[in-house]
């Protein structure tokens, strides 16, 4: 899942919960380890909110069968392609998931992460703080953007090519890949109901 759908799918209500989860791939080591013994609350639970939803996100059936629809020579990259255009398709699926209209909640989850930030370790707060200048939580809602975003990824790989070339393949087979992303974020959403 991206940086949209992790913000979609966490409970609002506590903004320290909430930007936790929105960070966590940046809130390193284990959650009960020496080094994070000083966390919050909050963002303790916002992080393991997080992690569960990978978890669920790497076994889902439903997305297995989506990166089975990549070729051999992309399949690699096919997870973060996924997690990538699940941002453009939670957009394009808006009100299945929220009453409230997007940019309202996009307003909402900034000021939430502009004043929760404080709070976080500081690889956190940093990641936190290129979210909020670059509005990084929109970045995917276009085919535009995850293009954009893949080459921006793609910088720090040993195989620049392999992600945007999935990428493409991914944004070229969206009638296919989305039905089974909106059985993905309909099983995030009944996660959550239970945890």
């Amino acid at each position: 899942m991206n940086l949209l759908a992790h913000a979609t799918f966490v409970p609002f209500g506590d903004p320290l919960r909430m930007t936790a989860s929105i960070v966590a791939d940046h809130i390193r080591g284990p959650l009960d380890s020496p080094e994070n013994a000083n966390l919050h609350p909050s963002v303790l639970q916002g992080a393991r909110l997080h992690r569960s939803l990978d978890t669920l996100s790497d076994s889902h059936p439903s997305l297995l069968a989506a990166k089975a629809l990549f070729p051999d020579s992309n399949r690699r990259f096919a997870g973060v392609a996924i997690d990538l255009l699940g941002d453009w398709i939670l957009w394009r699926h808006w009100r299945e998931f929220h009453n409230e209209p997007q940019w309202d909640f996009i307003k909402k989850c900034e000021r939430s992460m502009a004043a929760a930030r404080i709070h976080l370790p500081p690889t956190a707060t940093e990641w936190a703080t290129r979210i909020l200048s670059s509005h990084l939580l929109t970045a995917c809602t276009s085919p535009q953007g995850i293009r954009i975003a893949s080459r921006r990824v793609s910088g720090r790989l040993s195989q620049p090519d392999g992600l945007q070339s999935a990428c493409e393949t991914a944004i070229l087979g969206i009638s296919a890949i989305e039905p089974k992303m909106l059985d993905f974020f309909d099983s995030a959403r009944q996660f959550l109901v239970h945890s």
